[in-house]
């Protein structure tokens, strides 16, 4: 298929960021993993406690209260921007293994307030790159939108005269103006330039931003976070404050630290991809000609679709979701492969019922492999069998069923059975209505 470049440029830069927020959220400790600090020094003292005598225990106990204080005041001092230093006498203690578990209380204490902490680090590190990448992402936007429409670039965009004069062609000339306009503006804070973009995408953004929606605000407040990460060290400055007035959110205190928790930065993470995909998909359908627009859109969707498609297949589905999009289907309207990708996706994320509805009173093309793929969808063991051996009869091959991202739920149904799955590669197509049904498996 033959698309304009400024498609070809947006899907291009769209993957970029895709590949960045993925790198982003890997960095971001699990759920699973997360453990506040005084959590994780509860936990560790504890543990310690377990391990001496009653006598020795009693003693540590007796600290435990000034170990506690010393833990809220190292916390207020990395709020402050401050590393904390314990004043504690060691040489009261005279048991040595008390001693010693006092000692350790205490690194572990460094270690969970430290304003070199892993976590803050890691979560930090996640931020600036999510943020950098968005940037990135809106700068190629506007670059194809300036070089596409070059009468709405305003000002006098800076390219060195070499530039000019070393052009083959006006096109040159219009594709660096293009290139200066986009960074120019991209360089000054987020909730300025913004608007603009999302009006060349067909969306109207309040001229307020603290009446944005949440996910929009949000992406505006960790920007304005990471540049006071980026230039201040975290310390907040007067221009944070008015920067979180202008956006909606209460303004931290004069000289504190920022503090980015894991939850926001991988909620920043979803809201930075599904608003990427309104001015990803807006732009492409606002600024080409109507008849080129069907065509460009369908182009668009199914790169979406079989990125999304990667993305479950290396157990990212909730970045997949983020990624969705209304697929509407006539009454007439016959299933497509791309219809059959933002199933998998939803069923993926955990939305079984809602796709199932769909999916069993829409129309599917009569042929083999569109069986297989909605018998998978409708999670009907039995009839999936039948129609896998009926597939691999007609064309498709064990390589695509095991390896094929487009077979995502049928490979899930096989690796739910180790057995089933261990006889399958070795298997002839009419040997499989032999092997028991293929389990349902409906936890994402």
């Amino acid at each position: 298929m033959t698309c304009l470049p400024l498609t070809l440029d947006a899907i291009s830069a769209f993957r970029r960021l895709a590949a960045s927020v993925e790198f982003a959220l890997s960095a971001i400790p699990k759920e699973e993993e997360e453990e506040v600090p005084h959590n994780r020094f509860t936990r560790k003292f504890h543990e310690i406690c377990d391990h001496l005598e009653p006598r020795q225990r009693n003693i540590l106990l007796n600290y435990a209260d000034r170990i506690a204080k010393a833990f809220s005041e190292a916390t207020s001092s990395v709020r402050q921007g401050q590393n904390f230093e314990h004043k504690f006498n060691l040489e009261e203690i005279e048991d040595p293994e008390v001693r010693a578990a006092v000692i350790i209380a205490f690194m572990e204490l460094d270690d969970e307030t430290s304003l070199s902490s892993p976590d803050q680090f890691h979560v930090s590190a996640a931020a600036i790159g999510l943020v950098s990448a968005f940037e990135v992402f809106c700068t190629e936007l506007l670059r194809g939108f300036f070089t596409r429409r070059p009468e709405a670039i305003l000002g006098s965009p800076s390219v060195p005269l070499s530039v000019v004069v070393n052009a083959d062609s006006v096109k040159q000339v219009i594709r660096e103006f293009a290139q200066g306009r986009a960074r120019e503006m991209v360089f000054a804070p987020i909730d300025e330039w913004l608007p603009l973009l999302a009006k060349h995408c067909g969306i109207e953004l309040h001229k307020k931003p603290d009446q944005w929606r949440e996910g929009w605000r949000s992406l505006c407040w960790l920007a304005a976070r990471r540049n006071s990460i980026i230039h201040t060290g975290g310390i907040v400055d007067n221009k944070l404050k008015a920067r979180a007035e202008r956006i909606g959110y209460s303004s931290p205190d004069q000289n504190d630290r920022v503090l980015l928790t894991a939850e926001e930065v991988r909620g920043a993470a979803y809201h930075t991809i599904q608003i990427s995909m309104q001015l990803l998909f807006g732009l492409v359908r606002r600024q080409t000609e109507v008849a080129d627009r069907h065509r460009e859109s369908f182009f668009l969707a199914n790169s979406v679709a079989s990125l999304q498609l990667a993305l479950i297949d290396r157990d990212m589905p909730q970045l997949a979701y983020a990624m969705r999009y209304q697929v509407k289907l006539t009454s007439n309207e016959k299933i497509s492969s791309l219809t059959i990708a933002q199933w998998t996706i939803l069923i993926a994320a955990g939305h079984q019922e809602l796709v199932r509805s769909e999916a069993s009173k829409a129309q599917w093309p009569d042929k083999p492999i569109y069986k297989l793929h909605k018998e998978a969808i409708l999670g009907t063991p039995h009839s999936t069998k039948i129609a896998l051996a009926n597939a691999l009869n007609n064309g498709l091959t064990m390589v695509d069923v095991l390896f094929s991202r487009n077979f995502y739920l049928v490979k899930r149904m096989l690796l739910s059975n180790p057995e089933i799955f261990a006889k399958f590669n070795r298997l002839e197509s009419s040997d499989i209505l032999q092997l028991p049904d293929l389990p349902q498996t409906d936890v994402p």
